[in-house]
This record gives structure tokens, sequence and C-alpha cells, in this order.
């Protein structure tokens, strides 16, 4: 199962370019092997993250057979000033996660001089490994 939940991408956009990569987005969503998600969709009425919505989909997503894959990019959690939210989330996933499930956080390069570069310090905490463009580095 492959998870791609963005916030500042149009959803048809990023299916459009799926499927220009030869992913056959249509028949892979309706197996449910591919969800597109608006990364809001999980945030509460006030725009902060939901920790329920967040675990009922991952717990939905652990009934999938085999491993799971997310791509989540929360750039514009970080442009809406949630850097808070969006590290005590980190944390949490990094401690309690025990589905055979890879994460991977694509953001923006805008947002790695947040809070003067403290909210990319504190993403490397957060994370096994690291990946720049030319470089993957092993974090723990």
């Amino acid at each position: 199962m492959a998870v791609y939940a963005t916030g500042h991408e149009p959803l048809d956009e990023v299916r459009a370019a799926m499927r220009l990569s030869g992913i056959d987005v249509d028949n892979r969503e309706a197996e449910r092997s591919l969800i597109i998600e608006d990364i809001r969709a999980f945030t509460t009425a006030d725009g902060g993250l939901d920790d329920l919505k967040i675990d009922q989909a991952l717990a939905d997503y652990a009934t999938h057979a085999g491993p799971i894959r997310i791509v989540a990019d929360p750039t514009i959690l970080v442009k809406q000033d949630m850097i808070d939210e969006v590290i005590r989330r980190e944390r949490i996933l990094r401690r309690r996660l025990e589905l055979p499930l890879t994460v991977v956080c694509p953001y923006e390069d805008t947002v790695a001089s947040a809070r003067e570069g403290e909210f990319l310090i504190d993403m490397l905490r957060t994370h096994n490994y690291a990946i720049f463009p030319g470089i993957a580095m092993l974090l723990t």
C-alpha cells in the first residue's frame, strides 16, 4: 500500500503526475493499494493536527496486508505556523509505530529556515534518516 498526503499540491495534479510516471492511479485507488489524500483531512476544525483522525487512518492502513509506504508532505502546516504541531506529531510517530511502515516526509526547501533553522534541526532529531540533494544520512 502507498499513501500520498499533501496539503499544497492539488490532488488532481498529483494524480496526473503519477499517471505520467506510468502508475495506474484509477485501478490502484479502486483496490486501495494507493491512497491520495489532502493532509487537511487530518486536522481539527481550528486547523490543528487531529491525533484521533491520524490514529484512525493508521489503524485503517494497518488492515492492508504487506508493507505500507506513506509520503506525507506537511509543508503547508509549517507555512501556516503549525511547527509545534508538526514536531509533536513527528515525535509521537517515532515512538509509537508498530506497523510495517515507512514514512517519507518531503518538505519544500522553503521551510528549512523556519524559526531560524530550528525547525530543520528538530526534524532531523525526529527521523532516522535524512535525504538532501545528493546526500543520504543515517541519523540514529
